[in-house]
């Protein structure tokens, strides 16, 4: 197992074909199936409905001494930003022209093997969700990343970084 940290936002676990069928948990049970990932219980056919509700029942118990308790995050937190009226139209149009980026020529190389729309979709929730909560700086780079990152996983190296974008 190589489980890798950026140092900033993402971890990826890789894990040899034998442990295939042998896991559970956030991270999935990897049998390449990527419908069931959301199991509630180790092993266990009930799904959660959305990403959160997996999250939600997989904190630690209080019990566990922890710096910090997680508090759950409210099931409408991954409401769409178009139906979100906190935003203005220009504040979502600008969100959906930096996250279409992804479909530029810097990117275009790994259109065919990654799709980029699901990409898409998540860069869009996460800088709605981050100017919704008030951030001042919300950036579109992670979600770039983790379709670079997705890319060199399956044999496509992208080089997307400038000084422009993203700081190279």
């Amino acid at each position: 197992m190589q489980v890798k940290f950026d140092g900033i936002d993402a971890v990826s676990i890789d894990l040899s074909e034998i442990y295939m069928d042998q896991t559970c948990g956030l991270c999935g049970n990897f049998d390449h199936d990527y419908t069931n990932d959301l199991s509630l219980a180790p092993f266990s056919s009930d799904q959660a409905e959305t990403p959160i509700q997996l999250g939600n029942q997989m904190v630690a118990p209080a019990n566990l001494d922890f710096n910090a308790i997680c508090e759950p995050v409210p099931d409408d937190a991954n409401e769409s930003c178009d139906k979100l009226q906190s935003l203005s139209p220009l504040e979502y149009r600008s969100i959906v022209d930096t996250c279409e980026m992804l479909m530029g020529e810097r990117f275009q190389r790994c259109h065919d093997t990654v799709r980029v729309q699901k990409f898409i979709d998540i860069c869009k929730q996460s800088l709605c969700t981050c100017k919704i909560r008030g951030n001042t700086v919300c950036e579109a780079c992670q979600s770039f990343s983790m379709y670079s990152r997705e890319c060199a996983r399956r044999g496509v190296t992208l080089s997307w970084r400038t000084k422009e974008m993203c700081r190279k």
